[in-house]
Protein backbone atom coordinates (compact mmCIF):
# COMPACT_ATOMS: atom_id res chain seq x y z
CA UNK A 1 0.00 0.00 0.00
CA UNK A 2 1.23 3.32 -1.09
CA UNK A 3 2.09 5.76 1.85
CA UNK A 4 0.27 8.71 1.64
CA UNK A 5 2.74 11.98 0.09
CA UNK A 6 2.44 13.67 3.36
CA UNK A 7 0.97 12.63 6.54
CA UNK A 8 0.01 14.95 9.82
CA UNK A 9 -0.06 12.68 12.51
CA UNK A 10 -1.59 14.20 16.10
CA UNK A 11 0.40 17.17 15.38
CA UNK A 12 0.53 20.48 18.09
CA UNK A 13 2.70 23.03 17.67
CA UNK A 14 2.77 25.86 20.60
CA UNK A 15 4.40 29.46 20.64
CA UNK A 16 5.96 31.49 23.12
CA UNK A 17 5.93 32.03 26.81
CA UNK A 18 3.47 31.05 28.14
CA UNK A 19 2.85 28.71 25.41
CA UNK A 20 -0.03 29.54 22.84
CA UNK A 21 -1.49 26.35 20.49
CA UNK A 22 -1.64 27.44 17.10
CA UNK A 23 -2.23 23.96 15.77
CA UNK A 24 -4.25 21.47 18.28
CA UNK A 25 -3.75 18.11 17.71
CA UNK A 26 -4.09 17.81 13.98
CA UNK A 27 -4.30 14.55 11.75
CA UNK A 28 -4.20 14.93 8.30
CA UNK A 29 -3.23 12.75 5.26
CA UNK A 30 -2.56 14.25 1.36
CA UNK A 31 -2.12 11.78 -1.06
CA UNK A 32 -0.68 11.76 -4.57
CA UNK A 33 -2.14 13.43 -7.04
CA UNK A 34 -4.82 15.50 -4.40
CA UNK A 35 -6.40 18.50 -4.49
CA UNK A 36 -7.87 20.54 -1.60
CA UNK A 37 -8.52 23.65 0.35
CA UNK A 38 -7.49 24.15 3.78
CA UNK A 39 -10.04 26.87 5.02
CA UNK A 40 -10.46 29.20 8.03
CA UNK A 41 -10.42 32.88 9.03
CA UNK A 42 -7.46 35.07 10.13
CA UNK A 43 -5.97 33.16 13.37
CA UNK A 44 -7.05 30.38 12.51
CA UNK A 45 -3.85 28.00 12.22
CA UNK A 46 -3.18 28.28 8.69
CA UNK A 47 -0.05 29.78 8.18
CA UNK A 48 1.27 27.68 11.27
CA UNK A 49 -0.29 24.41 9.60
CA UNK A 50 1.06 25.32 6.17
CA UNK A 51 4.85 25.92 8.35
CA UNK A 52 4.54 22.65 9.85
CA UNK A 53 3.40 21.04 6.72
CA UNK A 54 6.03 22.35 4.19
CA UNK A 55 9.12 21.15 6.96
CA UNK A 56 9.29 24.85 7.59
CA UNK A 57 8.82 25.00 11.53
CA UNK A 58 8.80 21.79 13.57
CA UNK A 59 5.76 20.72 15.53
CA UNK A 60 5.70 19.90 18.81
CA UNK A 61 4.41 16.87 19.13
CA UNK A 62 2.81 14.91 16.89
CA UNK A 63 4.59 13.59 13.38
CA UNK A 64 5.15 14.37 10.16
CA UNK A 65 6.18 12.17 7.52
CA UNK A 66 6.43 12.53 3.90
CA UNK A 67 6.04 9.25 1.66
CA UNK A 68 5.97 7.89 5.19
CA UNK A 69 9.44 9.03 6.21
CA UNK A 70 9.02 10.44 9.81
CA UNK A 71 11.45 14.02 9.64
CA UNK A 72 11.95 14.03 13.31
CA UNK A 73 13.93 10.75 12.34
CA UNK A 74 16.42 12.46 9.46
CA UNK A 75 19.34 14.51 9.53
CA UNK A 76 18.68 18.50 9.08
CA UNK A 77 20.52 18.16 5.73
CA UNK A 78 18.03 15.45 4.70
CA UNK A 79 14.94 17.19 5.95
CA UNK A 80 16.24 20.01 3.61
CA UNK A 81 16.88 18.19 0.63
CA UNK A 82 13.49 16.43 1.25
CA UNK A 83 11.76 19.95 1.33
CA UNK A 84 13.59 20.79 -1.93
CA UNK A 85 12.56 17.67 -3.98
CA UNK A 86 8.76 16.95 -2.37
CA UNK A 87 7.43 20.87 -1.70
CA UNK A 88 7.30 23.88 -3.99
CA UNK A 89 5.60 26.54 -2.34
CA UNK A 90 3.49 29.73 -3.40
CA UNK A 91 3.01 32.85 -1.69
CA UNK A 92 0.25 35.53 -1.71
CA UNK A 93 2.88 38.28 -1.88
CA UNK A 94 4.74 36.66 -4.49
CA UNK A 95 8.39 36.77 -3.20
CA UNK A 96 10.13 37.48 -6.04
CA UNK A 97 13.42 39.37 -6.60
CA UNK A 98 13.16 42.82 -7.99
CA UNK A 99 16.36 42.79 -9.64
CA UNK A 100 16.10 39.41 -11.57
CA UNK A 101 14.79 38.50 -14.51
CA UNK A 102 11.35 36.16 -14.85
CA UNK A 103 13.94 33.53 -15.74
CA UNK A 104 16.19 33.60 -12.85
CA UNK A 105 13.65 34.31 -10.44
CA UNK A 106 12.17 31.11 -11.40
CA UNK A 107 15.56 29.22 -11.80
CA UNK A 108 16.09 29.86 -8.38
CA UNK A 109 13.24 27.34 -7.67
CA UNK A 110 15.67 24.52 -8.16
CA UNK A 111 19.04 26.35 -6.59
CA UNK A 112 18.68 24.29 -3.20
CA UNK A 113 18.08 20.86 -5.16
CA UNK A 114 21.83 21.04 -5.98
CA UNK A 115 20.64 21.47 -9.68
CA UNK A 116 23.77 23.14 -12.04
CA UNK A 117 22.95 26.64 -13.34
CA UNK A 118 23.09 25.75 -17.00
CA UNK A 119 19.93 23.00 -15.94
CA UNK A 120 18.03 25.54 -13.99
CA UNK A 121 17.88 28.01 -16.71
CA UNK A 122 17.13 25.78 -19.17
CA UNK A 123 13.94 23.85 -17.10
CA UNK A 124 12.78 27.98 -15.91
CA UNK A 125 12.59 28.39 -19.36
CA UNK A 126 10.44 25.27 -19.53
CA UNK A 127 8.38 26.14 -17.23
CA UNK A 128 7.91 29.81 -17.50
CA UNK A 129 6.29 28.31 -21.27
CA UNK A 130 4.32 25.55 -18.98
CA UNK A 131 2.87 28.99 -17.40
CA UNK A 132 1.94 30.81 -20.39
CA UNK A 133 5.08 33.15 -19.70
CA UNK A 134 7.41 32.40 -22.44
CA UNK A 135 7.29 36.07 -23.95
CA UNK A 136 8.32 37.04 -20.25
CA UNK A 137 10.98 35.46 -19.48
CA UNK A 138 13.47 38.47 -19.76
CA UNK A 139 11.38 41.62 -17.92
CA UNK A 140 11.73 42.09 -14.26
CA UNK A 141 8.46 41.86 -11.81
CA UNK A 142 8.03 45.04 -11.96
CA UNK A 143 7.27 45.29 -15.69
CA UNK A 144 4.86 42.31 -14.62
CA UNK A 145 1.32 42.87 -14.02
CA UNK A 146 -0.03 40.93 -10.14
CA UNK A 147 -1.17 37.77 -12.26
CA UNK A 148 1.82 37.79 -14.05
CA UNK A 149 4.00 37.52 -11.19
CA UNK A 150 1.72 35.43 -9.62
CA UNK A 151 3.00 32.84 -12.21
CA UNK A 152 6.56 33.01 -12.10
CA UNK A 153 6.04 32.16 -8.64
CA UNK A 154 3.85 29.23 -9.42
CA UNK A 155 6.51 28.51 -12.07
CA UNK A 156 9.52 28.79 -9.55
CA UNK A 157 7.47 26.13 -6.96
CA UNK A 158 7.21 23.73 -10.64
CA UNK A 159 10.82 24.23 -11.29
CA UNK A 160 12.14 21.31 -9.24
CA UNK A 161 9.37 19.12 -10.32
CA UNK A 162 7.94 18.87 -6.44
CA UNK A 163 5.17 16.35 -6.10
CA UNK A 164 3.32 18.70 -3.96
CA UNK A 165 2.25 22.65 -4.14
CA UNK A 166 1.21 24.65 -1.15
CA UNK A 167 -0.60 27.56 -2.03
CA UNK A 168 -0.66 30.64 0.31
CA UNK A 169 -3.48 32.88 -0.56
CA UNK A 170 -2.57 32.36 -4.24
CA UNK A 171 -5.15 34.79 -5.08
CA UNK A 172 -4.86 37.39 -2.60
CA UNK A 173 -3.26 39.98 -4.27
CA UNK A 174 -4.97 39.64 -7.40
CA UNK A 175 -8.11 41.17 -9.25
CA UNK A 176 -11.03 38.62 -9.31
CA UNK A 177 -9.98 38.27 -13.40
CA UNK A 178 -5.95 37.26 -12.62
CA UNK A 179 -7.44 35.39 -9.66
CA UNK A 180 -9.36 32.94 -11.50
CA UNK A 181 -6.64 32.42 -14.15
CA UNK A 182 -4.31 31.47 -11.45
CA UNK A 183 -6.85 28.49 -10.26
CA UNK A 184 -7.39 27.72 -13.67
CA UNK A 185 -3.99 27.15 -13.95
CA UNK A 186 -3.24 24.93 -10.79
CA UNK A 187 -6.25 22.99 -11.62
CA UNK A 188 -4.16 21.96 -14.91
CA UNK A 189 -1.08 21.28 -12.83
CA UNK A 190 -2.61 18.87 -10.71
CA UNK A 191 -4.50 17.07 -13.53
CA UNK A 192 -0.61 16.56 -14.80
CA UNK A 193 -0.59 14.42 -11.67
CA UNK A 194 0.75 17.54 -9.51
CA UNK A 195 -1.15 17.55 -5.58
CA UNK A 196 -2.00 20.96 -4.87
CA UNK A 197 -2.92 22.38 -1.38
CA UNK A 198 -4.86 26.04 -1.22
CA UNK A 199 -4.45 27.79 1.81
CA UNK A 200 -7.41 30.23 1.72
CA UNK A 201 -9.94 32.21 3.52
CA UNK A 202 -11.82 32.38 0.64
CA UNK A 203 -14.66 30.23 0.94
CA UNK A 204 -15.94 30.18 -2.24
CA UNK A 205 -12.82 29.05 -3.87
CA UNK A 206 -12.43 26.57 -1.37
CA UNK A 207 -16.01 24.82 -2.39
CA UNK A 208 -14.99 24.85 -5.89
CA UNK A 209 -12.26 21.95 -5.21
CA UNK A 210 -13.10 17.99 -4.79
CA UNK A 211 -12.05 18.29 -0.48
CA UNK A 212 -12.47 20.61 2.18
CA UNK A 213 -10.40 21.11 5.44
CA UNK A 214 -12.05 23.42 7.54
CA UNK A 215 -9.89 24.93 10.56
CA UNK A 216 -10.75 26.79 13.77
CA UNK A 217 -8.66 27.64 16.70
CA UNK A 218 -6.23 25.40 15.54
CA UNK A 219 -8.10 22.49 14.87
CA UNK A 220 -9.87 20.61 12.31
CA UNK A 221 -13.66 21.20 12.30
CA UNK A 222 -13.76 19.32 9.14
CA UNK A 223 -12.90 17.71 6.31
CA UNK A 224 -14.97 16.56 3.25
CA UNK A 225 -15.41 15.50 -0.30
CA UNK A 226 -17.04 17.84 -2.26
CA UNK A 227 -17.38 16.58 -5.35
CA UNK A 228 -16.03 19.93 -6.70
CA UNK A 229 -14.38 20.07 -10.03
CA UNK A 230 -10.79 18.57 -10.61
Amino acid sequence: MTSPLLELDDVTRDHGTPPVRAVDHVSLQIEHGEMLAIVGPSGSGKSSLLNVMGLLDHPTAGAVRINGVDISTVSDRHRSGLRALTLGFVFQQFHLNESMTALDNVADGALYAGVPRRIRRSQADSALEKVGLSHRVNHRPHQLSGGEKQRVAIARALVSDAPLLLADEPTGALDSESGSSVIALLREINAQGTSVVIITHDHALAESLPRIVSIQDGRIRSDITTGGSR
